[in-house]
């Protein structure tokens, strides 16, 4: 199913191999400035949290033209993009006029034609479907609440998606709407789960388990344990760590009916463990890592791939002009570690790595960064990027390292 093929999220590592550079293969490259003006919402979160390919997808608005004057509605736009990049007008309204409309403003990519977009209005949160080949638009109003909208655990099914979010007011608590995809809200659970945990920031601590197009479960991180949580409610352990921690980075990939996880503390290591769908643990691996981003996926036959990309420009010092590629087999074992060169600049926060399988057999990596530019507080320049880079099995086999 195209909306489940789950993806990858990011983590952080460089392990100390020696590694010799791979042939390159780019499968696609773009790089773009928006018209002056533009205000970007590019949700990297959510490549972060996917286990599968997704279009890159986000919304373009003009920035304010008078900051001091109200307003009811602002025009934006929303963009697909493929090889043939698909645009629809957007207009987010208000009931009430304000100075700052739509700050806080997501979109995911529900299928290969629609979207989701969401936004607060006053205390509603409020979502629009938007249909790509035709721009039809549906809006929602999914309730009267306050929510952290930059905070949203999406699940998109084959005619409907969840989401969990974080209600602002009530803490370490968590809403979870059901909506299909004309406009319906199945259920909206207020709250549908609290975070027993005093000390963690309940937005940062969900991930979903989705497998064979339907939510399994949801994983919690807390300080000293990892949780699955079950549709009945019910929760079980899967791992406790033996030092209270603070977890800066989280990764699941649910591909091959698997349940694996790489966690990165504030230390030297990332962490993988990998559990079967009932919660039994099949694989546990600590790796040195430097602070990257990085994109984790299962394998077919166990194990698991990292992806490492240097976003930082101090981690470009170390690695220049390298991305990071990383097979580990189901024993634990490093099958290779190869070196592909570096096109995509970001110098960003916002970079979404997703890493996929495509027909070929490849492994494939995409990296997408979107980023806007300020002068004196007035906005300037945006601009998008897009990189897909592709590598075969024999890569590793050929760049064979062992570990120092």
């Amino acid at each position: 199913m195209w909306t489940l093929k789950k993806l990858t999220s990011l983590a952080i590592l460089c392990f100390t191999f020696n590694t010799i550079d791979a042939e390159e293969r780019i499968a696609y490259q773009k790089h773009w400035t928006l018209p002056p003006g533009s205000r970007l919402f590019f949700n990297d979160d959510y490549y972060q949290e996917s286990d599968g390919y997704y279009n890159l997808t986000y919304v373009v608005c003009e920035d304010y033209a008078d900051e001091l004057l109200p307003i009811f509605e602002r025009n934006c736009t929303a963009v697909q993009h493929t090889q043939l990049e698909k645009k629809c007008p957007v207009t987010l309204k208000s009931d009430k006029a304000k100075r700052y409309l739509a700050d806080m403003m997501v979109i995911f990519p529900v299928s290969s034609t629609k979207a989701a977009i969401v936004w607060v209005d006053n205390d509603y949160l409020k979502c629009i479907i938007l249909d790509f080949p035709t721009c039809i638009s549906k809006d929602v109003i999914l309730g009267k609440s306050e929510h952290i909208v930059d905070f949203v655990h999406f699940v998109a099914y084959d005619d409907s998606f969840e989401m969990v979010i974080n209600s602002n007011c009530g803490g370490n608590a968590y809403d979870k709407f059901h909506v299909d995809m004309k406009g319906n809200v199945i259920s909206a659970s207020v709250p549908w789960y609290v975070n027993p945990s005093r000390y963690s920031i309940a937005a940062f601590s969900l991930r979903a388990v989705v497998m064979d197009s339907k939510s399994k479960a949801y994983l919690h991180f807390a300080e000293d344990r990892i949780t699955l949580i079950k549709p009945d409610g019910l929760v079980s352990l899967l791992t406790e760590f033996s030092d209270w921690i603070i977890i800066s980075r989280k990764l699941v990939s649910t591909a091959h009916q698997t349940i694996g996880i790489a966690i990165k503390k504030f230390g030297d290591s990332v962490d993988v463990l990998q559990f079967d769908q009932e919660g039994k643990l099949k694989l546990k691996r600590s790796l040195p890592y430097v602070d990257d981003k990085l994109a984790f996926r299962n394998l077919a036959n166990g194990g698991f791939l990292l992806f490492a990309y240097p976003s930082a420009k101090n981690m470009r010092s170390v690695f220049p002009h390298k991305y990071q590629w990383t097979k580990v087999d189901a024993d634990g074992k490093v099958v290779g570690t190869i070196q592909t060169g570096f096109e995509l600049n970001c110098d960003s926060k916002k970079v979404g790595l997703q890493l996929f399988e495509n027909e070929a057999k490849e492994y494939c990596a995409q990296i997408a960064c979107g980023s806007y530019h300020e002068v004196d507080m007035k906005l300037k320049s945006a601009t998008v990027g897009i990189l897909v880079k592709c590598v075969r099995d024999e890569d590793f086999v050929k760049n064979k390292t062992e570990v120092s």
